[in-house]
């Protein structure tokens, strides 16, 4: 449940990580700042559509400055720029491109400077990282602790080409920790 003074738009998907994180926020920042999510936990189709858009608005390179991986990045810039097929390659190879899709970020409405800046500095008090994206413009906020562990249980459970296994999930380990698991099972 969103804490009040809080809102989200239509079909955005929270943890109770989340909800907790911005119950911290709301009672950190100034009053009067304005708090409106607009994305949370994203799966690979979701994860997609967002990244096409930044691509559509601001070219490859502002998918080359903002995700680390860049083979990835690579992949999707020379493949057909839809959302089905940039969300068949994060699944398969995009596990680690973005802390949406581990439940571990969030996305704010772009109210303008003074409110970014409020939210930016609350962020870090608590311990996450946040900064201002402009293609499209919005606050990214990464929580600290990295992965949500019910969302990367459940993303472990689905089956991606490799054997069961267990998985110590530990911050933002998670990726790093699927990737070596899969070199060696594979």
């Amino acid at each position: 449940m969103l804490p009040t003074g809080v809102t989200a738009s239509s079909g955005v998907v929270l943890t109770s990580s989340m909800e907790g994180f911005l119950r911290r926020l709301r009672a950190t920042v100034p009053r009067g700042t304005k708090l409106h999510v607009t994305s949370g936990v994203r799966d690979a189709t979701s994860q997609a559509s967002a990244m096409l858009t930044k691509y559509r608005l601001g070219g490859k390179e502002e998918l080359y400055n903002l995700y680390r991986d860049d083979a990835v990045v690579r992949m999707l810039v020379s493949s057909s720029p839809d959302v089905t097929t940039w969300a068949r390659v994060l699944a398969k190879r995009g596990a680690g491109i973005s802390r949406h899709l581990a439940g571990g970020a969030f996305d704010l409405r772009d109210y303008g400077a003074t409110n970014n800046a409020a939210v930016v500095v609350a962020v870090a008090k608590l311990g996450g990282k946040a900064f201002v994206e402009t293609t499209p413009a919005h606050v990214h906020v990464d929580m600290p602790g990295g992965a949500d562990a019910l969302v990367v249980a459940q993303a472990v459970a689905k089956p991606v080409g490799w054997g069961l296994g267990v998985v110590a999930v530990v911050g933002i380990g998670i990726a790093v920790a699927l990737r070596v698991w899969k070199r060696r099972g594979a």
